[in-house]
């Protein structure tokens, strides 16, 4: 009874961490995982936008059954929930890892320390973290179990779940390479001490295993280069997640970790050796791919501190830090080479990074003092080598009674603080971005009653890509996503309509009897509902453009010529213009505006431009003031083009002319 409540204790705080954080925020991650397990719910198979995906990660099918419950939100809590239960779980496998080496009190000190880790935070965000870091313990306890008592019995579960690892995550290639080299070198030693023959069969072995892998597996996963992957970034891109680790966990799980691989004291334990080989396999291949990816993502211009692929070797190291406070005996030239590895690869001024940094949320306690208590790097450094310190400190005097207890509320402390300021982070950023789209947000399925919808905008990359992610994943009806200048972020497909008429007539509709238009898109149909920048429209025929403008940005502001297009095709009525400048006040020249009325024809790209010109006028548009100018025409389609002096504003670099806005009201 008293460890059930204690596991519901545990489960309830991550619940309502969960519950705290509002909506997704991590996109696209999370609304692609989204996608894939709502389309294997619904259909079995994973697709984006409706177009089939290939598999990706057992994760998607393991959420799917979340999305038969009718409500998103409570989908989206259920999804939250579950990935707390997975990653609490990970203290099973990582109990009973640490039961083959150590007592059941420490034991069950490295199993809460383990769901302790800031990486926890992960399990309010619907990414495959969760499910992979209780995959990555149950690996590991296998391997260390078949790697201490060889035999059929043992192994087969090993590699088993070290092979099916990379249906989890693609990053979990790692597995099979660590139980190799692991299994490898515990062969090489033996019973009898180390054989040069056995040394070079293995050497051997291990390469032709490294050449089959690559052809069966990694070159199918990714196509990659040597030089692409392994240059000098490798290890200054490497060394920032390892860093983000280290400081993640408080500086001592690394030292000790480390300290723990050469403990001769119990060199005759089948798993002791078993654990001390198979974790310095996994630090070297979990390191190797980490900096690799890193250096990759360097090369291709999007840098981060890679930690998130390296904090499975927590619970490795937290099992490694407790065997080397039972230890009689340390080595202690070991223990100063990990404490200035630690302190070398935590150094960088990179790790000054804003809240919440997902790709590394082991920077959370750098985050809470620089923004908390206005800290510098020089600060952080002196906090961490006080940390390096007191590590060293502990283990010094490890032998007394009282030190494991004081490490443990030290380390649990410093644990907690990073995971709750990770997990607070996520929550506020979240709410950040709930604001854009107030409760109920799934107001488009309300609406249509679960009909199909598809997005039509405009040019939604960068400044619309948010409230469309956040509209897809709150309203499952929406499933197709297009933009009339085939520009719109993904995942998934994008289809680009054009103009087939100069009317308004669009190419390429989805046959979805609605229509959600957003971005400056406003269609010649019948209005349902306006909400969060979008217009939800029934469209159960062809789509036909109301009205369309050019060379305006998203926030208002226009450049020069600034274009205009009424498509519906009518009698006379006044054609109003507002050209505002009311938002600049700066000292420059007056805005002058030459503007063009005329019929519409279609250019070879399905653009509509000023065929035959009707009405030239010219007007000034005064800085801080509002020009409204007011056309009477005769017949549309009708379109606009105002060429317009501009300016540059101080801190932007666009060519600015006026903020526009254009209405046509036809004669009673």
């Amino acid at each position: 009874m008293p460890w059930a409540l204690l596991g519901l204790g545990i489960l309830s705080f991550y619940w309502v961490e969960a519950a705290v954080r509002k909506t997704p925020w991590l996109f696209t991650d999370e609304l692609e995982w989204t996608q894939l397990s709502r389309a294997i719910a619904s259909t079995g198979h994973a697709a984006r936008r409706g177009q089939s995906h290939s598999f990706e990660s057992l994760y998607s099918f393991l959420i799917a059954p979340a999305w038969w419950i009718h409500s998103t939100a409570d989908a989206y809590a259920a999804i939250k929930d579950l990935n707390a239960v997975m990653m609490c779980l990970a203290a099973v496998p990582t109990y009973l890892l640490a039961r083959m080496l150590l007592e059941r009190r420490p034991a069950v000190v490295v199993a809460l320390l383990s769901i302790a880790i800031p990486a926890m935070s992960y399990a309010s965000s619907i990414v495959p973290e969760p499910l992979a870091y209780l995959w990555f313990t149950l690996a590991a306890w296998l391997a260390v179990r078949a790697l201490a008592s060889p035999g059929w019995r043992t192994a087969l579960p090993a590699v088993l779940l070290a092979g099916i690892g990379v249906f989890v995550r693609l990053e979990f290639v790692v597995l099979p390479a660590s139980l190799v080299l692991a299994g490898a070198v515990v062969w090489i030693i033996g019973r009898g001490g180390l054989s040069w023959r056995r040394l070079l069969v293995a050497a051997g072995a291990i390469a032709a295993f490294a050449l089959v892998f690559n052809l069966l597996v990694v070159s199918q996963l990714q196509s990659w280069s040597f030089h692409q992957y392994f240059n000098h970034q490798t290890v200054v891109q490497g060394g920032l997640a390892a860093g983000a680790l280290a400081i993640g966990l408080g500086m001592l799980p690394v030292i000790g970790g480390i300290a723990s691989l050469w403990l001769p004291e119990r060199f005759s334990e089948p798993a002791y050796r078993g654990f001390s080989i198979y974790l310095g396999s996994s630090l070297v291949t979990l390191v190797v791919y980490t900096s690799a990816k890193a250096a990759y993502l360097f090369s291709a211009l999007t840098p981060t501190i890679e930690e998130r692929n390296l904090f499975y070797l927590s619970p490795l190291l937290l099992v490694g830090t407790a065997l080397a406070f039972g230890a009689r005996r340390l080595n202690w030239p070991l223990v100063g080479v990990a404490t200035a590895l630690a302190l070398t690869i935590v150094w960088s001024g990179k790790f000054e990074v804003p809240a919440p940094y997902f790709d590394a949320p082991g920077l959370a306690v750098l985050t809470l003092v620089n923004r908390d208590f206005r800290w510098d790097v020089d600060d952080f450094h002196i906090l961490l080598i006080i940390a390096a310190a007191v590590s060293v400190a502990l283990l010094v005097v490890r032998r007394r009674r009282w030190v494991p207890v004081v490490a443990a509320v030290l380390l649990g402390a410093w644990l907690l603080t990073g995971q709750i300021y990770a997990a607070n982070a996520n929550a506020d950023y979240a709410d950040v971005f709930a604001k854009d789209i107030p409760a109920p947000r799934d107001w488009v399925d309300a609406a249509t009653h679960g009909a199909h919808v598809t997005v039509l905008g405009n040019n939604i990359v960068p400044m619309g890509s948010t409230s469309l992610w956040l509209a897809e994943f709150w309203n499952r009806s929406i499933g197709h996503v297009a933009s009339l200048n085939g520009v719109a972020p993904g995942p998934g497909p994008i289809s680009a309509p054009g103009l087939e008429t100069t009317d308004g007539e669009l190419s390429g509709s989805t046959g979805d009897p609605y229509t959600l238009a957003g971005n400056g898109v406003r269609l010649a149909a019948p209005k349902i509902e306006s909400r969060d920048g979008f217009t939800l429209y029934r469209t159960p025929t062809q789509w036909h453009l109301l009205d369309e403008e050019q060379n305006v940005f998203t926030d208002g502001w226009a450049t020069s010529p600034i274009g205009y297009t009424y498509f519906p095709r009518g009698g006379p009525g006044v054609l109003t213009i507002h050209l505002s400048r009311t938002a600049y006040n700066g000292t420059g020249p007056p805005g002058r505006a030459t503007i063009r009325v005329g019929t519409v024809r279609l250019d070879r790209n399905g653009n509509p431009v000023l065929d035959r010109t009707l009405t030239v006028l010219h007007h000034l548009v005064p800085n801080g003031k509002l020009t409204v100018v007011r056309i009477p025409v005769a017949a549309t389609p009708v379109t606009v083009s105002v060429q317009m002096t501009t300016f540059t504003p101080l801190g932007d670099s666009r060519l600015l002319a006026a903020q526009p806005a254009f209405t046509f009201r036809r004669n009673p």
